[in-house]
């Protein structure tokens, strides 16, 4: 059989495997690569060689340099990049890494409920919905399937005004409908999520003047909230 010269007009297929050597029946393995460094392949046919690196920051201990880096994909333009270092964990979002503005001196009255409710008024909206303390620190939240088991508290956050601070809410078991609201009754701050059993944490802007947190359960079987106060 004559020598036939073949034409490589696409080189778009990106890597294959090196199984794939033999398998000249594949038409997209002439366009492949088993190994490309430092080009990126396009969807017209051509590759380019890869755009330069841009520093974005240091490690949290340049000097020990042990940090690992790991992924975070939520959605196609919700991403970020999780920095592990001795005892740290740092997250960078949109080549920023994500910090605390400053100390916060607001704090929820009687964040752990450690003895018993009090700070936190009773909402209930009914029927046979309760709210009540369970030993071990915990706030119980026991719906009737219709009305909701609910208690709410007003911080006043002025001294933090404006500034961007976190919320932890630690559930021990859910699922716990939270709201955070500038306002009686609504979710300007935290809009309304339900939380399962973990520990929970949003980034919030705080408002001039108070904030209004509500817990609730509307199931027929007991959420229990152990803790939620602002971190740091």
């Amino acid at each position: 059989m004559a020598k036939k010269s073949t034409e490589l007009l696409a080189f778009n297929r990106g890597i294959i495997s090196p199984l794939m050597g033999g398998r000249v029946d594949v038409a997209r393995r002439a366009m492949s690569a088993s190994t490309m460094e430092n080009w990126v392949p396009h969807s017209l046919g051509p590759m380019s060689l890869r755009p330069g690196l841009k520093y974005i920051t240091g490690t949290h201990n340049s000097s020990l340099n042990t940090a690992r880096y790991i992924p975070f994909v939520y959605s196609t333009t919700d991403t970020a990049l999780i920095e592990l270092s001795d005892y740290v964990m740092r997250v960078i979002a949109n080549d920023v890494v994500l910090a605390q503005a400053a100390a916060c001196t607001s704090a929820v009255a009687n964040s752990g409920f450690a003895s018993d409710l009090t700070s936190w008024t009773d909402a209930d909206e009914g029927g046979t919905a309760t709210s009540t303390w369970l030993t071990g620190g915990y706030l119980s939240l026991l719906g009737d399937g219709t009305n909701a088991a609910k208690r709410t508290q007003t911080v006043d956050v002025s001294a933090d005004a404006a500034e961007v601070q976190y919320l932890r809410v630690v559930i021990a078991r859910g699922p716990v409908t939270l709201r955070v609201g500038s306002a009686a009754s609504g979710d300007q701050v935290v809009g309304e999520v339900v939380l399962d059993v973990g520990d929970h944490v949003f980034k919030v802007t705080l408002p001039s003047a108070n904030i209004y947190i509500q817990l609730l359960n509307r199931g027929e079987f007991p959420a229990l909230v152990d803790s939620i106060d602002f971190v740091g």
